[in-house]
């Protein structure tokens, strides 16, 4: 297949975006898509090589996948090289647990698998994984280690019946894809049977159009190549964290893809704005900058107590670019000459480093993180922390009526987590931020007068919103139609959720309307309903934050309470108009005249489990102070 510059410039749009992604830029809530695109184009190039060197009677496995090592691994072995040395200087041992493993699986490409795995609700926060992203190198490689053989073998029949296998595992592909986005996302976005009909779409777009674009000036071209672009600009901007992907709505940048690689040449004008000097060389060093970005934003965000601003941000993705263009010049391109670099000299090069990362990061595992790193007292201090994350959530009552992202809302329903009782029934209502509080209620309510029940799941508000998840709006649904009927006068409702996030996914008119909704189903009841406002939250987990104040002096920790302070006004304004109880978390965990210094721990236990729940301590401390009596009364 000719080299063609555009592609280099389309390979420059996606990853600019997927770096300003992860810099946490609002405007580019759908950077990620920039992988799309990638994927894409991968399938595309690669499959023209194969096609025309099985034509041409020239094709060799062993040197298709020389070339894919020889393109892959040298700066994929600098960078790991990097991130063990920044591990060590800046991961506490159970991170650094957690580190060796993904980098384990990395190094056989199968940290797209390591991660599904730990998708939990209730993991590391995804901008504190330094090797989140070779998710994507794996499911290619993966690919590619089955694609070409059945590639092969299926052009000995020809064209046709190439591209009818390709139509048939695409469709195939994106139906499983789409039909897992409504029950379990994060399988979908990690896992290749989910992600192959993206490399499926570049290599049927390489058979069907295997000439490339028609030659000479055509306007439909133009318009083509444009309206690709705008597909991929809209996905850029108008995608979320809220979009089911990578189903249905991935076709908008994966198709957006297909145009330009169709239609985009030296004839068109978009064609020269892509094959640009700038877009070039900025699409020559997309690998190298794809591979050092997230790991350059990690160790960033670590290196500071808390997030760094946005400038720094900004300047580490410039960063990013530069070691990507050095990483080409100096790493990749040179690795990619086998007269300079002869197979034998690649394969010690790479691979004795691989097996020394492997054998240290098992040794890291044994060893537990190397807690010899740290004195007597550090280590008792760094113990102090570590809590199993199952005994912090005992309470919640998970898998049961607190449902996570693999249970639909017909969890609640048969495990009859409302239920009617004699008692006088205490129901929890929300998401894990209301499945938090279960331990102080049930320290509150512990007469037998009481019987507490919940209806809480994973990421699930207690109100509806436009950005709602389909499973979440069955979630929400459920409750007004089945539950909220069933609720008794002498019931009393408490309701909390991370409020903040419908605010900031609806805006602050939306937010209010889809509150007054929910509290004009629960002013039907007539029971004593009483709502929490949200919890402020830390930029890592508070264990992590003070270990590494102490013994490492990062600055001062503090919880970011302000950011809650806008969705509580709401709420508390709401409540008062309604007649509801209202309680503010901050107002009991924050100064009156500070809200930056917040109680994080009481007597060396600490208040929060992770950087936004609250452990079983703070449940029942906290709520304790609400001092809500026995029998709630209207204000």
């Amino acid at each position: 297949m000719r080299y063609r510059p555009e592609i280099d410039g389309l390979r420059a749009i996606a990853v600019v975006p997927v770096i300003l992604f992860h810099a946490g830029l609002s405007w580019f809530s759908g950077g990620f898509v920039g992988v799309d695109v990638f994927f894409v184009i991968s399938g595309y190039l690669i499959t023209g090589i194969i096609m025309k060197e099985v034509l041409s009677g020239d094709f060799s496995f062993l040197r298709f996948y020389e070339r894919r090592f020889r393109r892959i691994a040298p700066a994929f072995i600098v960078v790991l090289l990097f991130c063990m040395i920044l591990t060590w200087v800046f991961l506490l041992p159970a991170e650094l647990v957690s580190f060796y493993w993904s980098l384990i699986y990395s190094c056989v490409f199968s940290a797209n698998i390591f991660f599904r795995g730990e998708a939990g609700y209730f993991e590391t926060a995804s901008e504190l994984k330094p090797l989140l992203h070779v998710w994507s190198l794996s499911v290619e490689e993966q690919f590619y280690l089955v694609f070409p053989i059945a590639l092969v073998l299926l052009s000995k029949f020809g064209r046709h019946k190439v591209l009818v296998f390709l139509a048939v595992g695409i469709c195939v592909s994106l139906y499983y894809a789409e039909t897992r986005n409504t029950t379990r996302a994060e399988a979908a976005f990690f896992i290749i049977k989910y992600r192959a009909w993206e490399l499926g779409l570049g290599a049927f777009t390489a058979v069907m159009f295997a000439e490339g674009p028609r030659p000479g000036k055509d306007l439909a071209k133009e318009v083509f190549c444009w309206a690709g672009l705008s597909l991929i600009v809209f996905s850029i901007f108008h995608f979320d964290h809220s979009t089911p992907f990578p189903g249905l709505w991935a076709l908008i940048p994966t198709l957006g893809s297909v145009l330009i690689l169709v239609f985009a040449d030296e004839a068109t004008y978009f064609g020269r704005l892509l094959r640009s000097r700038f877009l070039v060389v900025l699409g020559t060093s997309s690998y190298g900058a794809y591979l050092w970005h997230n790991p350059i934003f990690v160790f960033t965000r670590y290196f500071y107590a808390n997030e760094p601003s946005l400038a720094v941000l900004l300047l580490m993705a410039g960063v990013s670019l530069v070691l990507g263009f050095l990483s080409a010049k100096f790493i990749e391109k040179p690795f990619r000459d086998g007269r300079r670099i002869p197979l034998a000299t690649l394969a010690w090069s790479t691979g004795v480093p691989l097996l020394i990362f492997v054998g240290v990061s098992f040794l890291g595992v044994w060893k537990s993180g190397f807690y010899e790193r740290y004195s007597l007292e550090q280590i008792a201090l760094l113990r102090s922390g570590e809590t199993p994350l199952r005994e912090n959530l005992r309470s919640y009552d998970l898998g049961h009526c607190f449902i996570d992202y693999e249970q639909t809302v017909d969890a609640l329903l048969t495990n009859q987590c409302v239920s009617d009782t004699p008692k006088r029934r205490v129901i929890v209502f929300g998401d894990s931020k209301a499945a938090h509080w279960m331990a102080g209620v049930k320290r509150a309510f512990v007469s037998d007068d009481f019987f507490v029940q919940q209806w809480t799941g994973t990421s699930c508000r207690a109100v509806d919103y436009p950005k709602n998840s389909a499973r979440c709006k069955d979630f929400y649904r459920v409750f007004i139609e089945k539950i909220a009927p069933q609720i008794r006068p002498s019931d009393i409702i408490i309701v909390s959720s991370r409020w903040i996030g419908v605010l900031t996914d609806s805006g602050t008119s939306s937010f209010a309307l889809s509150v007054r909704a929910l509290f004009d189903v629960l002013k039907a009841t007539n029971a004593e309903i009483v709502v929490i406002g949200d919890t402020p939250e830390f930029p890592l987990p508070p264990q992590s934050l003070m270990v590494r104040q102490r013994i490492r002096n990062v600055g001062e920790v503090y919880l970011k309470a302000e950011e809650v302070a806008s969705a509580n006004t709401i709420l508390a304004d709401e409540a008062k108009n309604y007649g509801y109880t209202f309680r503010d978390p901050t107002t009991y965990l924050c100064k009156r005249d500070d809200e930056r210094h917040c109680m994080v721990a009481r007597n060396g236990e600490f208040y929060y489990f992770d950087a936004g729940h609250l452990s079983p301590l703070g449940s029942t401390t906290l709520f304790e102070d609400f001092a809500l009596s026995k029998q709630p009364q209207k204000p």
